[in-house]
């Protein structure tokens, strides 16, 4: 079997090819394809070969592209005239086969679950919203579900992939526009317009984040000319403000549902605070002395600390709220509102008002209030505020909102003796709705007696 053999290769021909002599490994070169031979071993392997002289080199460069039958005759054809072109320009093709191969590795490497993991860790966990803003990421681009066990007494939560994997296993920079709409109007059909709408800024955030840091092989993010609006519709603002009846059906349905969520509603019912500021709050940031909530600026949306002078009520429902201690180390539980003995903040809150929502549905007599959200509960304090005569800037700082302009620069007073007025005129106004029944009855329990625990 000589060396300088050329025929046209072909399946038939190689699958009938006898191991070579002992000690042998000629090469039959293709006449179909110039520069391309199959190496025949006295074993019997065959496998493709390219050899050609590089320009300046004295020696040929051989090349073997791979094994027969594993690598098909047309496929080792199709690969020759690159590896000539490589070589041609002086390249080895060895070289161009491992910058393939660390290619393929690092799309591995950044696949779209992994640069969402570094997206959590370096710039979610920093946001005011960070544990709303992971939740959204890890289940509606991740397919992920938190789920909770006890181990040796302790609650232990943690992330688990379910089988829909959304974009996780993919390189991101694989990712197209057409798989963003895809997935968007997927959570939108199912009836989650502000869900997909919250997804779609997420998403954005993310892949922006991610071109920035330049570090993952991304250029331009899916999302870039894509308008929520064009995907979801326009989202009016929300306009809803509660009724005295249905106030008084969420107060005494709060306390029916009882510590930590049935409290926290009543505590926003008083203070006007937006859900995270307070749910989160710590209990060293609370001033017993003085009797005011200081929220620090990063859990404000202005990123400016934010005093909330705390009425005799709100007192109460803090006297009344279990202090976890750690037994082994004997520390006071951080936060005020939580279900893990103060070392997480409360959470799950879709639930929590679901159950809220079916207390107040028995104490109407199987008839639901009109849909309502708990940020509603802030722009009823905020209108009724305005009802009760505050002025509108001492009403716009107890909500928190940033002031603008020139004041924001040269007024830099607290008002809280303003606002500690306002709040309880607000104080009062509620203990009379939620202590009178629609005929002006007191109904069930005065706001001044809520129970201890």
């Amino acid at each position: 079997m000589p060396a300088f053999r050329k025929i046209v290769l072909t399946d038939r021909y190689l699958k009938a090819l006898n191991p070579a002599a002992p000690g042998k490994r000629p090469i039959i070169w293709d006449a179909a394809q110039p520069h391309l031979g199959v190496r025949v071993t006295d074993k019997g392997h065959l496998s493709f070969v390219v050899i050609r002289r590089r320009p300046g080199d004295k020696q040929p460069v051989r090349h073997v592209l791979g094994s027969y039958p594993a690598m098909k005759l047309t496929e080792a054809r199709e690969a020759t005239p690159e590896v000539l072109a490589a070589l041609a320009r002086g390249i080895h093709p060895g070289e161009i086969e491992a910058d393939r191969l660390r290619e393929l590795a690092s799309k591995r490497r950044d696949t779209f679950g992994v640069v969402a993991e570094e997206f959590i860790k370096r710039h979610v966990q920093r946001l005011r919203s960070a544990r709303a803003t992971e939740l959204l990421i890890r289940r509606e681009l991740l397919g992920q579900k938190l789920k909770r066990r006890n181990e040796g007494g302790k609650l232990v939560e943690e992330w688990v992939d379910e089988q829909d994997a959304r974009w996780r296993k993919r390189p991101i920079t694989e990712i197209t526009r057409r798989d963003v709409v895809e997935l968007l109007e997927g959570i939108a059909d199912q009836g989650s317009r502000y869900q997909a709408r919250k997804t779609f800024a997420a998403a954005s955030k993310l892949f922006n984040w991610a071109i920035w840091r330049d570090t993952y092989g991304l250029e331009s993010s899916p999302l870039t000319g894509l308008k929520s609006a064009d995907l979801f519709g326009t989202f009016e603002a929300r306009t809803r403000v509660l009724t005295d009846d249905e106030l008084r059906l969420v107060w005494h349905a709060a306390m029916k549902t009882g510590y930590p969520f049935g409290t926290l509603v009543q505590t926003l019912l008083l203070t006007g605070q937006r859900l995270r500021e307070l749910s989160d709050a710590c209990w060293n940031e609370i001033d017993l002395q003085k009797a005011l909530l200081t929220v620090p600026p990063e859990r404000m949306k202005g990123k400016i600390a934010h005093t909330v002078p705390l009425t005799s009520s709100v007192m109460r429902l803090l006297e009344s709220i279990p202090r976890f201690r750690d037994i082994k180390d004997k520390t006071v539980g951080t936060f005020i509102f939580t279900t893990t003995a103060g070392k997480r903040p409360v959470s799950g809150f879709a639930k929590m008002k679901s159950r809220l929502d079916r207390e107040i549905e028995k104490l109407a007599d199987g008839s639901p209030i009109p849909h309502w959200t708990l940020h509603d509960l802030r722009r009823t304090v905020r209108t009724r505020l305005s009802g009760l005569g505050a002025l509108p800037l001492v009403a716009e700082l107890i909500i928190g909102h940033k002031q603008g302009g020139i004041q924001a620069v040269y007024d830099l007073h607290t008002y809280d003796a303003e606002k500690r007025v306002a709040l309880e005129k607000w104080e009062t106004a509620l203990a009379t709705i939620t202590e009178s029944s629609r005929d002006g009855e007191r109904k069930i329990v005065p706001m001044q007696n809520v129970k201890r625990r």
